[in-house]
């Protein structure tokens, strides 16, 4: 299977920050997903596999610093008892994460073709104009084709996808997924598509 993957963009230290901190978090099976126990930050991220190579890009003071910076964008919240801190992500964290997260999604694309097309159709207030915008963004780097001006088109399965990106900008009223057959003549779409 060929999978179709948006554009990576280089994360900032606030991202990878909380995407370090979810990740951790995440690893303990019986405990409620945050606070993170009492313990020593900086250790956390020295032995932590994959987020090495974000303790080797710090210095302990910038991470104290960074982790000021997101209590007071209230992504986080912490206490410490000497050397040692309990870190809380915040609701506003985790959609945080959510959002810088979807440079993740993925959109398998099968060796034969299902003939169900997908169409993604919107009525975002004009008051969300950004967020309308970010939305037709992401669904012409995962490769829709826009039949009209709220209507995108694509011939594979993409429901979780669509879910995703809808959930992190708080869309999913706005925005309906249809599955089903082409009644007219397909072949431009199909040509689009190289079907």
């Amino acid at each position: 299977m060929k999978k179709l993957k948006t554009k990576q963009k280089k994360q900032t230290r606030t991202e990878l920050l909380i995407n370090y901190l979810v990740d951790f978090i995440n690893r303990y099976k019986d405990a409620p997903p945050s606070p993170l126990p009492y313990s020593n930050p900086w250790r956390l991220l020295r032995y932590s596999g994959p987020w090495e190579k974000l303790y080797k890009s710090y210095k302990y003071d910038r991470l104290r610093r960074d982790l000021d910076r997101l209590k007071e964008r209230g992504l986080i919240s912490y206490r410490t008892i000497g050397p040692k801190i309990q870190i809380e992500i915040k609701p506003a964290g985790y959609k945080f994460h959510e959002k810088f997260n979807l440079n993740e999604l993925e959109i398998k694309i099968p060796s034969k073709w299902d003939k169900i097309w997908r169409v993604v159709i919107f009525d975002i207030p004009e008051k969300q104009r950004r967020k309308r915008t970010l939305l037709r963004m992401k669904l012409r780097e995962w490769g829709f084709v826009q039949v009209q001006q709220s209507t995108w088109v694509f011939p594979y399965k993409c429901e979780s996808q669509v879910a995703a990106l809808c959930k992190a900008y708080d869309l999913r009223k706005y925005v309906t997924l249809f599955e089903g057959k082409y009644l007219g003549n397909d072949s431009r779409l199909k040509k689009e598509f190289n079907l």
